[in-house]
Formats: C-alpha cells, sequence, structure tokens
C-alpha cells in the first residue's frame, strides 16, 4: 500500500524526473527520500510564508502547492542546488557527535535514524533553525547542546510542536537557554520533568520504596512525598517558577516511564559496543527491534520470571525495563542460554560493554538462582541503579546539567 509520501513523491518524480537521483542523495542511507521532499516541502512552504510553521502535507496540500510558480521554483532550486543536501549533511553530523571533541565515541546511527524517523515535526525544527541561522557559529559546544536538547525532546516526549515553532524558531539563542521553562511548559506542553541521576539514585536506596515494589502496594511507582520525595518536590519548585504541586506526582511518574522503557537509552549507553560490533548495520528500514542484529537479553532471565505461577510482584514490575535489558550479538546471546544467572557475567570484558558497572554488579553477582522468596533486595538494588546508570550516562555525556539551572547546579 502506497503511503501519502509515496504519492507526493511519485508526483515530484513526475514533474522533475532529473531530480530524483538528487532527492535519493540527500540523507543518505539516514532519511527515506520520500521523507526527505516532505522535509524540504515543507522548509520551503515556512520559508515562503514568513517562517510559519507548515504541517505535514497530504496528497492534496502537495498537488495545490506544486501549482504554485513560486513553491515550485523554489523546492526545484534548493535541491538542485544541492542546498538541502548540505543542510541534511550538517544536522546528521551534529547529531552523531563523531567529531565532537566534547563527547566520548560516536551516537550509533540507529538512534539518529530512529529520532528523524519517530520525531520528523522535531527534526524539521532542527532543520529549519539550522536553514535560517547559518550565521551562527556552531563549535562543539553549540553542537552538543543542539544534540542535548533535540535527544531530551526525543526521549521525553516534547508536545506541542506548534507552539515551540511559533514562539522559538527565530531565537538564535534557542539551544543555549535553560530547558527550565520547557519541562512541563505551562504545566501542559514541553517535556516530562527531567531529575538529576544523583537525586534520583537517593530517592530509590531509601528501604521504604523497595518495600513498597516487594509488597506490591497499589501506588508505588507513584512519588513518595516524604523522605527524600521531599527533596524531589524541592527541585521541581527551584526549578519551576510557576510550580503547581498538585502535578508532582504526574511529573514524577511520566519520568520514570521514559527512563524505565526507552531502549533507545540502552543503545546510547553502549555505544561503543554497538559501533564497533555493528559498525555494517546502517539500512534505512532497519528501525525497529526485530530487524536488529543484536538481541535484548535479560539480566535476570525472562525465564525465571514470565508465566511462573510464583514470582514477587517487585521482580516482574523491572522484568522488561531497561534495567533488566542489554544489547548483546545473537551468537552471544545463543551460546549464554536462556536461563543463566547473572553471576555468571563474570567477565570483566563482557560486563564493561554489557554497561553493567561495579555499583550494580556489587547486587547481580549475588544472584545465581531463580529469587522465591520475598528477598528481591539484590534484585531490585541491581535493577535500579543500572536504570539510574543508563539514563545517568545521557545526563553526563550529553552535558544535561549546563542546560537546566537549580541550585546544586551552581
Amino acid at each position: 500500500t502506497l503511503t501519502g509520501d509515496d504519492l507526493i513523491y511519485s508526483i515530484y518524480k513526475a514533474n522533475f524526473p532529473e531530480a530524483k537521483n538528487l532527492i535519493e542523495n540527500i540523507g543518505l542511507n539516514f532519511i527515506a527520500p520520500t521523507q526527505v521532499l516532505s522535509l524540504v516541502s515543507r522548509i520551503v512552504s515556512s520559508e515562503l510564508d514568513d517562517n510559519k510553521f507548515t504541517r505535514k502535507m497530504n496528497v492534496r496540500d502537495f498537488q495545490r502547492k506544486i501549482k504554485d510558480e513560486k513553491f515550485k521554483k523554489r523546492l526545484e532550486e534548493v535541491i538542485s542546488l544541492e542546498e538541502m543536501k548540505k543542510l541534511f549533511d550538517q544536522s546528521i553530523s551534529i547529531l552523531s557527535c563523531k567529531d565532537n571533541e566534547l563527547f566520548k565515541g560516536e551516537i550509533p546511527p540507529i538512534i539518529i535514524k530512529q529520532l528523524i524517523e519517530k520525531n520528523q515535526d522535531l527534526y524539521l525544527f532542527f532543520l529549519y533553525w539550522l536553514h535560517t541561522n547559518k550565521d551562527v557559529l556552531l563549535d562543539d559546544s553549540l553542537k552538543l547542546k543542539l544534540t542535548a536538547k533535540f535527544i531530551a525532546f526525543s526521549w521525553f516526549n516534547f508536545a506541542n510542536l506548534p507552539r515551540l515553532w511559533l514562539e522559538h524558531i527565530s531565537n538564535k539563542n534557542f539551544w543555549t537557554e535553560p530547558l527550565n521553562k520547557l519541562m512541563w511548559w505551562d504545566n501542559t506542553d514541553g517535556i516530562h520533568f527531567l531529575l538529576p541521576p544523583n537525586l534520583l539514585r537517593e530517592y530509590y536506596q531509601q528501604e521504604k520504596i523497595m518495600e513498597m515494589f516487594k509488597n506490591a502496594e497499589q501506588h508505588r511507582w507513584n512519588l513518595l512525598e516524604e523522605g527524600v520525595g521531599k527533596k524531589i518536590i524541592s527541585y521541581y519548585q527551584f526549578v519551576k517558577t510557576e510550580y503547581d504541586s498538585a502535578k508532582s506526582n504526574d511529573f514524577f511518574v511520566k519520568f520514570i516511564e521514559r527512563i524505565r522503557d526507552n531502549k533507545q537509552m540502552i543503545l546510547f549507553a553502549q555505544r561503543e559496543y554497538i559501533n564497533s560490533t555493528f559498525g555494517d548495520f546502517n539500512q534505512i528500514d532497519e528501525l525497529e527491534d526485530t530487524n536488529t542484529p543484536w538481541d535484548w537479553d535479560h539480566i535476570y532471565p525472562s525465564e525465571w520470571v514470565y508465566r511462573k505461577v510464583y514470582c514477587n510482584e517487585g521482580i516482574k514490575d523491572w522484568n522488561n525495563s531497561n534495567g533488566n535489558f542489554r544489547a548483546i550479538s545473537l551468537e552471544d546471546n545463543r551460546s549464554r542460554g536462556n536461563s543463566q544467572a547473572p553471576k555468571e557475567i563474570s567477565d570483566i570484558k563482557e560486563r564493561e560493554y554489557s554497561f553493567i558497572k561495579e555499583n550494580d554488579w556489587e547486587y547481580w553477582k549475588n544472584i545465581d538462582v531463580r529469587i522465591w522468596d520475598e528477598n528481591i533486595n539484590n534484585h531490585f538494588k541491581a535493577i535500579t541503579i543500572r536504570t539510574i546508570n543508563i539514563y545517568e550516562s545521557f545526563w553526563n555525556d550529553l552535558k544535561i546539567n549546563d542546560l537546566i539551572l537549580y541550585e546544586s547546579s551552581s
């Protein structure tokens, strides 16, 4: 079945058959030609409409636009002069951080492809800002901020891109400005509320939190507004000028959902292994987990959890979370077996490429058989610490701390 983008691409090729190769060279294998044309068409439309946000075009929209000689001429011009190719290449180079001296390693291509594929309005904002601010000096510090904000917006579900465009597309300083205002922007839009890893780590070290999960208390994922929970609320109050205490729990729960379930964070943390082991994996259609050359391996085996008559709810809660997943090659995973205990990941190199740090290994190494009783201490500490370690990699490596103004960062 042809999509709207496919039909638009067919219309374009019928009007400009000689431009087919030019479009297919833009974005290389990071972005499908149909998506390239969709994004370029929106850029040109915004250019001709006083920089206003242009929504994704359907077939009828594009047919109407292509009859406009100014739009048609400008679209043909930016593609034939390779202006757009340079723009897309620049954007991908920035997002990869490959040549950025402030960043260790390179962000895996699969992450960039998924970011672009699943956040096209956000990527359009990113492209258009670069397109209209060619006079801004893009040093490594600014490039890292562009990447950090783009990834933060993607992974923490930025809401209301048209509003962001309206208020900030012409702001030359946008990428260096603090994220404070844009976290639960006016308590409705923006991104989820990012927490400093050290504060989150302190929260999950509380014995009372572990007991809530062990005993399957109904509101165990909610913010416990006592103990370290008070510090989290104080952080919310400091970061937000218009803090709504009634939303504290929403701030916390939505954030935890993202760091618990977003596997791209694992690939980011394991990027050295992903890049070195799967360097040839760079195909545009390989975007879903089912098509990747690695397996998502459960550190605490799923065989010990799935469909078991008895299993503590606290273990079930975290079974399919980031803290219990690692990406490993299909060959290594099959040789490992489905019921290998965490303790058996004893090789230092394997732990390093699996992003198992000393602070979580301290607890994983104590788990050598399936946990039958209520003693989930080692499991809970290992999995929550590793979840936070993975999130902390995003926070530290992209210098998120520099983009949030709060008391402990001053």
